[in-house]
């Protein structure tokens, strides 16, 4: 028993190790400040305009950030069912032990069935600790989930402020830019795309507080089962 716990107490130390915020959220937290003339404060330009460069390096990211979330759905999928088969293993040792527990009573055989019980403590308090840990992953995966669906968002609005920034001509005022038809457009998507990246940001941020929770559960039940091994 000792040598596979310590094999899934690796796992967990990997699992923590995953991303757990985002460079996307804090982009999405320094968006630019609206354009204002000053002659005609009403006719504001609502998406400004930021450099072609900073604009393709946060797209890039939010792509490389898809990916590993992708990547980390499967994992936390894949460990999820790992330690789901364990714990039903555990369990049915667990009914075993109950039976022999049962047997060793009907014998009168004191010794016999508290050694029993001490054993099925033991593994009683495995189960359980592994279905904490069953939890960390459920929450890392749908974590992980909401990180790819808010990258994807993030993906959006970066390929709609490319397009508005392409549009934009050498007009030079924001009175100018606003008769601009495709440019106002453009702007409309660019601030739903932002609306829609905003809500998958709470999302996002509520997971991850669930998950911090399942660990913290876990740490609990970690610390009372290794206290049972010395």
């Amino acid at each position: 028993m000792k040598q596979f716990a310590l094999g899934i107490i690796g796992l967990t130390i990997a699992v923590v190790g995953f991303e757990t915020s985002s460079p996307l959220a804090a982009q999405a937290l320094r968006t630019p400040p609206v354009q204002i003339d000053a002659d005609s404060p009403e006719m504001m330009v609502l998406v400004r305009a930021r450099p072609n460069n900073v604009m393709r390096r946060d797209l890039e990211t939010a792509r490389r950030t898809q990916d590993s979330a992708e990547t980390a759905v499967g994992e936390m999928a894949r460990a999820h069912e790992i330690v789901r088969g364990r714990i039903e293993v555990r369990k049915r040792e667990s009914e075993t032990l109950k039976a022999r527990i049962d047997l060793a009573k009907k014998e009168n055989n004191e010794t016999e069935s508290a050694a029993l019980e001490r054993e099925r403590e033991a593994v009683n308090q495995h189960v359980q600790l592994l279905e904490r840990l069953r939890d960390v992953y459920e929450a890392q995966r749908r974590y992980e989930e909401s990180r790819r669906n808010h990258a994807r968002a993030s993906i959006a609005v970066f390929e709609r402020e490319i397009q508005l920034a392409n549009s934009r001509t050498d007009d030079t005022t924001a009175s100018d830019v606003l008769m601009n038809s495709t440019f106002m457009d453009l702007q409309g998507q660019v601030l739903e795309a932002q609306r829609t990246r905003a809500e998958r940001q709470q999302v996002m941020a509520e997971r991850q507080k669930g998950l911090f929770e399942r660990r913290a559960r876990f740490l609990q039940a970690q610390v009372a089962w290794l206290s049972r091994q010395t």
